[in-house]
Order: C-alpha cells, then sequence, then structure tokens
C-alpha cells in the first residue's frame, strides 16, 4: 500500500518534458578566423623579363609599369568568363594589355578551357592605336588550351587598327560552322583586318566550313612562329587561308587536308 502510495506521488511530481517552459537561450556572435579567396599569383618582375626575352617579336615594353598586366589561373578557378572580362578590360586601358593565363599539370582543367556554346567564342576588336596591343599568354608547363568543342571557333579578330599577339596556346575543337558569324571561315581562328602575330601555338583539330581550317586572315599582316598545324580540314587551305600579308617561319605542318586547295597554306 505505500509503495503504491509512493508510486502516486511520483506520477503527480514527474515533469514531463514537451510541457515544459523552454529554455531561453543566450545568443552570442563567434567571430571566425580571417580568410582569404584564391586568387591568381601576380607575375613577377622576373616572369616579365622572360616572357619578353621568349616573345621577343610582341614587342613587349622593358619598362614594366608601361605596360597593364592580367594574370588569371585556371587552378584558381578562373575561366572563359575572367578571360573575356580580361579582353574587355584591355579594350578601355591606355596601356598595352598582357594577359596571362597560368596553367598546370594538375589536371586537365588546370590548362584547358572547354567551350560549351557558341556563346563561348572570344572575340577582340580594340582600338590599339588609342588603347595598345592585347597580348595573351599561357605560362606554365602546359599551353593554355583554346577546346572549342565543335561549339564554334576559338577566336575572331577584327578592327582595321587591332593589334593582338598570342603565345603559348593550343587551339583544338574549332568549327566555324557553328559560329555566330562569318561561318564559313575560319575554324580556329578567324582575322579580319587588324595585326596578328602567334608564336609557340599549335592548331589541332579544327575545321572550317570553306577557308582556313586552322587560321583564316584576311587583310593586315599575319606573322606565325613556332608553331605546329595538324589534323585541320577545310575546302581551302586546311592549316591557313591567307588574303594578306603573311610570314610564317619555324612552323610545322602535318595532316593539314583541304578539299580543293591548299593542304597547309592556300
Amino acid at each position: 500500500m505505500l509503495k503504491s502510495f509512493e508510486k502516486f506521488m511520483s506520477l503527480l511530481n514527474h515533469k514531463n518534458p514537451r510541457t515544459q517552459a523552454p529554455k531561453h537561450r543566450r545568443c552570442h556572435v563567434e567571430f571566425l578566423e580571417e580568410r582569404t579567396l584564391l586568387s591568381a599569383v601576380a607575375l613577377t618582375n622576373d616572369e616579365y623579363t622572360d616572357l619578353r626575352a621568349q616573345y621577343a617579336e610582341f614587342n613587349l615594353p622593358e619598362n614594366r609599369n608601361n605596360i597593364n598586366v592580367i594574370t588569371l589561373d585556371l587552378s584558381q578557378g578562373d575561366g572563359l568568363t575572367q578571360l573575356k572580362n580580361a579582353i574587355a578590360t584591355a579594350g578601355t586601358t591606355q596601356k598595352p594589355d598582357l594577359i596571362v593565363v597560368r596553367t598546370s599539370k594538375a589536371s586537365e582543367a588546370a590548362h584547358t578551357l572547354r567551350y560549351s556554346s557558341y556563346s563561348d567564342e572570344l572575340n577582340i576588336n580594340i582600338n590599339s592605336s588609342n588603347y595598345g596591343a592585347v597580348t595573351i599568354v599561357g605560362l606554365g608547363p602546359e599551353n593554355l588550351t583554346l577546346d572549342a568543342n565543335q561549339m564554334c571557333r576559338a577566336l575572331s579578330i577584327s578592327g582595321s587598327s587591332t593589334v593582338v599577339n598570342l603565345g603559348g596556346l593550343s587551339i583544338t575543337g574549332g568549327n566555324s560552322y557553328n559560329s555566330s558569324s562569318n561561318y564559313s571561315y575560319g575554324g580556329g581562328i578567324y582575322k579580319h583586318n587588324g595585326m596578328l602575330t602567334v608564336s609557340n601555338c599549335t592548331f589541332s583539330g579544327n575545321t572550317a566550313d570553306w577557308q582556313g581550317g586552322g587560321v583564316y586572315t584576311e587583310g593586315g599582316t599575319t606573322t606565325i612562329t613556332n608553331s605546329m598545324f595538324s589534323g585541320n580540314s577545310a575546302e581551302y587551305g586546311g592549316g591557313i587561308d591567307n588574303w594578306g600579308p603573311l610570314i610564317v617561319t619555324n612552323c610545322t605542318f602535318s595532316e593539314n587536308t583541304a578539299v580543293e586547295e591548299g593542304g597547309a597554306i592556300c
């Protein structure tokens, strides 16, 4: 009888946690340690000196203060958007522009920009008389690969005063037919007027619907040195189709094809 009474009293005194008033908690702010977002390592003075020596034909100024340097790094997440933004910036500065894209062997993504739409095509049209030349260089153990992935051509250059230098690039998978304009010409590069200098680049597996599988040039001087053209195709000029002053030095052409004329150069 006593045990039953004790059990009854225990039930009366028991507090159901679900019916208890909620406990008040004191909020406080916790300060996290300072963190820095990943970004490209700035180009060093020694690297700039080496680039000037390697690409003497680009005529980069001896005094680095006389050129605007933009550095990107694929291993830090930079991509086509950042490269397009850098090109756009180059069209607004009063100095020549050097766009350096760092690459590495860490992964394919660390040295390759792969297009996913025809709108990924790079376009350069700059009044270099007012804003200086634009130089794009891949820097690292691997060339910077622009893989147009059959979506479009890799690069279009236009404008009578546009001056462009390209070094350390591998341009592949370009297809002129899918490009937004001039779709019959230039699978890898289409250049209409202006001046183009190319050094230490490769053009492979690019296709033009009509002329210039690797490169199509019309007007203005085009200079290509120490570069390779392989497996490019077109009706005319599988490697290069040219309609203007063209200087080709120490370049290799292999297995480029043309249906009509000029497997290598037309």
